[in-house]
C-alpha cells in the first residue's frame, strides 16, 4: 500500500516538473520574476545597451584654457556741468567716480592676442588679465571698435593656447553652446542652454545694427568678452550682454563678425577724427536740415581738423552716395585704408561745400 502510494506522489512530482519545463520555455521572463523592483530597476540601468550620460567635459577641458579673467580699475565719468564765471570765463565741473570691474577675454592667437568687450576697458586706467592656470600677465590695449563693442588686447606672454574657431553662421537655433567666463568674480564658470535665435538686431542702443547670436545660457555680470561655444569646444560668439526684461535672454556676437573687427583693428582701422550723431527724416524736417550725420566734435589734430571739418557741419555724402544708413556710412569710413582720400559733401551753415579727408589712423 504504501509502495503504490510512494509511485503515485513521484508520479505527480515527475508531472509537475515537466509541466514547469514546458511553462519556462514558453514563458523565460518568469525565471527573473523572484527578483524584486529595486533589483530590475539596477539590471536595466547596467545595461550594456543603454546610452550615456551626455558630458559637454571634453568641449570645456579644450576652450578653457583659452579664456581668461579680465579686471580693470579706473574713474567714471559722473556728470559735466558748464558754468560761466565773470572773472574766469567759462569752465566745466566734472563729477568722477571710481570703480573696478571684471570681465572675461578670449585668446585669438598663440601670440596672446585676446578679444574682449570694449564697455569692459571704457575709461580704465589699470587693466590685469589672469589666465585659467592662474597666472596673471599684463597687457597693453591695441585697440577698440565702439560699434561693435569689442577691444583687441596683447597679453606680454607668448605661445599661450588659442580657441578654436567655429563658423557661427553655420550654427542652427536649438543647437547646444555653452558660456564660459568669470560671472560676479568667483572664477571661470560654464553655464549651459541653446541657440535660441540668429540675427537678433535692434537690441543694442549704442549699435542698433549689430547683429547678434540670442542663447538662454546665463551670461551675467563678469560673462562679458567670455566664450560661446559648441559642443566641440570652439568660439561661437563673444558673450556681450544679457536683457533681463526679456527673460534672462542673452547675446553674443558671432565669431565671424568679431574676427573681422580684430583683423581690422590690428590692421588698423580707417579713421577721420569726428564725433557724429544720426539726422534722421523726422529729425530733418523739423529743424529744416538735411539728413546726414551731424559732426559734434573734431579731435585735435585728426584728418577731420586737417581738413576743416568744424563741428555743426552736416555730411550728407561720402564718396557721392547720400547717407542714407549712418552705420553702413561709419564702417565704410573704418575699412577704407589710411592713406585714402574720401569725398564728402558737407552742409554748413546753409551752403554746401565739397571736402576732401585723407583717411587716418585710430589712435591706439
Amino acid at each position: 500500500m504504501r509502495i503504490h502510494q510512494f509511485s503515485n506522489l513521484a508520479t505527480s512530482f515527475m508531472i509537475g516538473l515537466l509541466v514547469a519545463l514546458v511553462m519556462l520555455a514558453i514563458f523565460p521572463q518568469l525565471r527573473n520574476s523572484h527578483q524584486n523592483p529595486s533589483e530590475t530597476q539596477h539590471s536595466n540601468f547596467s545595461h550594456p545597451t543603454l546610452p550615456a550620460a551626455i558630458s559637454y567635459s571634453k568641449a570645456v577641458s579644450k576652450a578653457a584654457p583659452s579664456v581668461v579673467n579680465i579686471y580693470t580699475r579706473g574713474v567714471k565719468i559722473l556728470d559735466e556741468q558748464k558754468r560761466w564765471d565773470p572773472q574766469f570765463g567759462t569752465f566745466t565741473i566734472v563729477k568722477k567716480k571710481p570703480y573696478e570691474a571684471l570681465g572675461s577675454g578670449v585668446i585669438m592667437r598663440k601670440d596672446g592676442v585676446i578679444l574682449t568687450n570694449h564697455h569692459l576697458l571704457e575709461g580704465a586706467g589699470n587693466v590685469a588679465v589672469m589666465l585659467n592656470d592662474g597666472r596673471e600677465a599684463p597687457v597693453s590695449l591695441i585697440g577698440i571698435d565702439v560699434e561693435t563693442d569689442l577691444a583687441v588686447l596683447k597679453l606680454d606672454m607668448q605661445e599661450v593656447k588659442p580657441i578654436g574657431i567655429a563658423a557661427s553662421e553655420n550654427a542652427m537655433i536649438g543647437d547646444v553652446v555653452l558660456a564660459i567666463g568669470n560671472p560676479h568674480g568667483v572664477g571661470q564658470t560654464v553655464t549651459h542652454g541653446i541657440i535660441s535665435a540668429k540675427g537678433v538686431t535692434d537690441v543694442n542702443s549704442i549699435n542698433p545694427l549689430q547683429s547678434y547670436l540670442q542663447t538662454d545660457a546665463a551670461i551675467n555680470k563678469g560673462n562679458s568678452g567670455g566664450a560661446l561655444i559648441d559642443h566641440r569646444g570652439n568660439l561661437l560668439g563673444i558673450n556681450t550682454f544679457i536683457d533681463r526684461k526679456l527673460g534672462s535672454v542673452s547675446f553674443a556676437i558671432p565669431s565671424e563678425r568679431a574676427l573681422q573687427t580684430m583683423e581690422e583693428i590690428l590692421a588698423g582701422r580707417g579713421w577721420l577724427g569726428f564725433n557724429a550723431i544720426s539726422i534722421t527724416m523726422e529729425m530733418a524736417k523739423q529743424q529744416n536740415i538735411p539728413v546726414g550725420l551731424l559732426i559734434r566734435a573734431v579731435s585735435p589734430g585728426g584728418p577731420a581738423e586737417r581738413s576743416k571739418l568744424m563741428p555743426g557741419d552736416i555730411i550728407t555724402a561720402l564718396d557721392d552716395a547720400p547717407i542714407a544708413d549712418p552705420q553702413t556710412s561709419m564702417t565704410q569710413i573704418a575699412k577704407s585704408q589710411p592713406g585714402t582720400p574720401i569725398k564728402l559733401k558737407v552742409w554748413r551753415q546753409g551752403r554746401l561745400l565739397r571736402i576732401t579727408a585723407k583717411v587716418g589712423t585710430r589712435p591706439r
